[in-house]
């Protein structure tokens, strides 16, 4: 089991200034106030030194980070990017991809599956699929020449 002590631990509510939380196999095993707070023998200790411990992020909108895109479809972007945001705090997130050609996609989604089995960092949670479905007056930023009208059998 971990202890990190010395924590400013962020709750739904409150702060719980010099706080300890426990984890144990990648998981809160309990918190508490360190003064009132045993901590068990043998415990890995390590000192926050003050700093805030709080629930990761979830990013449900992101394209990519660290000069790698998820549009870029390989896995060493997938990998550059999960290791990124999970230095960021981010720990899941929604791999945003803009519209591009279907075969295009279809590589992006891909890429998500085999960086899921392998998560090299922050958790992927799913493809957030830009497109191709938009308004072409309201379609903003992506690309018209691969806009499409809705079609149930190209989502599946």
């Amino acid at each position: 089991m971990t202890a990190i002590i010395n924590a400013e631990l962020v709750m739904k509510d409150h702060l719980i200034p010099e706080a300890v939380l426990f984890v144990e196999d990648g998981k809160i095993a309990g918190f508490g106030e360190m003064r009132t707070t045993p901590i068990p023998e043998g415990c890995e200790i390590i000192d926050a030194e003050g700093k805030f411990v709080g629930p990761g992020f979830v990013d449900i909108h992101s394209h990519g980070r660290g000069g790698a895109d998820f549009c870029d479809a390989t896995d060493a972007a997938f990998d550059t990017i999960g290791k990124g945001k999970l230095e960021d705090g981010v720990t899941s997130f929604l791999a945003t991809g803009l519209t591009r050609p279907e075969d295009e996609l279809a590589e992006m989604c891909g890429a998500a599956e085999r960086y899921k089995a392998r998560c090299s960092g922050s958790t992927c949670l799913g493809v957030h699929l830009e497109g191709p479905f938009f308004n072409p007056e309201m379609a903003g930023a992506q690309n018209p020449d691969y806009l499409a009208k809705p079609d149930a059998a190209l989502v599946k």
